[in-house]
């Protein structure tokens, strides 16, 4: 396969999982073929330095890819920060993009169907992302490859013609999302995704997946989701900004392969009710009704 996403790899101070999400990349076929740019954070303090000097030399020796570059961070720019700005740094020169962040296990096809979705569906402008972890009941479609306006960050890629519409301004969203909007964009209020907004303008939050779920759902994007996951996050243990306590159901399929094309690009209404149902489940019996009532409320007006 021709012209490959360069691959944008971002990581911290976990070493384990920095060795563990980088050995499982490169069980992919098409590692040895794909460019690899590695951004390391900056220490926040001195405790970390000495983790984040045993990242970056396991980095240096790191081979199996068709070349490396490696930008270490002299400051802590944060997870938001380093994120951003290295997808941005990346999409100067090339015009797609493929991100990982450093507690995910990847399928050894997961480069295969990356890169598929990204030649495949570049000028197909109304896709704006392609997701590399899906949800369980993805697994009942007939399709490979499915559509939802929902985003994930476990492992994704996209196009510089869609990132280049990114934005970070809180107070643009906020005053440019309706009520109905925002039911919409929480999974018709089956979750709290504008939250996240609010707490970033609040400066209780430093996120940045929000900002480029909410650009995707101001523009009535679509994001692919592949039948079964092909990443896994790992990153529940504490060592992170996620602990055990936020954990749901992260699996890997590191047996799919077969990647068909689907040419019928629509949200799937019957996979939305699905979304809808997986995040509603979690919660109490009032919660779920008072969710029920805003559904049929936002349905009528």
């Amino acid at each position: 396969m021709n012209d490959l996403a360069p691959i944008v790899f971002i990581c911290y101070n976990r070493y384990h999982h920095v060795v563990k999400s980088l050995s499982s990349l490169k069980k992919n076929k098409l590692a040895k073929k794909s460019k690899i740019i590695i951004f390391s954070d900056g220490a926040k303090d001195g405790i970390n330095k000495d983790k984040i000097r045993k990242v970056r030399k396991y980095l240096k020796k790191l081979s199996g890819f068709k070349s490396k570059k490696i930008i270490f961070r002299k400051e802590n720019f944060g997870t938001k920060k380093n994120i951003v700005s290295a997808i941005n740094e990346v999409l100067k020169t090339f015009n797609k993009v493929i991100v990982i962040e450093d507690d995910l296990i990847l399928s050894k096809f997961f480069l295969d169907y990356m890169n598929l979705c990204l030649k495949n569906y570049k000028y197909e402008k109304k896709i704006w992302h392609v997701n590399g972890w899906s949800y369980p009941f993805m697994k009942n479609s007939k399709n490979d490859i499915n559509f939802l306006g929902s985003m994930n960050c476990w492992g994704w890629g996209t196009w510089k013609n869609r990132w280049s519409n990114l934005t970070l301004n809180e107070k643009y969203l906020i005053s440019n999302f309706s009520k109905k909007n925002i039911h919409n964009f929480n999974i018709f209020s089956s979750m709290n995704h504008f939250e996240q907004i609010i707490r970033n303008k609040n400066k209780t939050l430093s996120s940045w997946a929000v900002f480029w779920h909410a650009t995707i759902f101001k523009n009535n994007g679509i994001c692919i989701y592949p039948k079964y996951p092909l990443v896994k996050n790992i990153g529940f243990d504490g060592s992170g900004r996620m602990s055990s306590i936020h954990k749901y159901k992260s699996n890997l399929n590191n047996n799919y392969k077969d990647f068909k094309l689907n040419l019928e690009i629509f949200k799937n209404k019957k996979l939305m009710n699905a979304e809808f149902n997986y995040y509603i489940k979690r919660k109490s019996i009032i919660g779920r009704l008072l969710v029920y009532l805003k559904k049929i409320y936002f349905s009528i007006f």
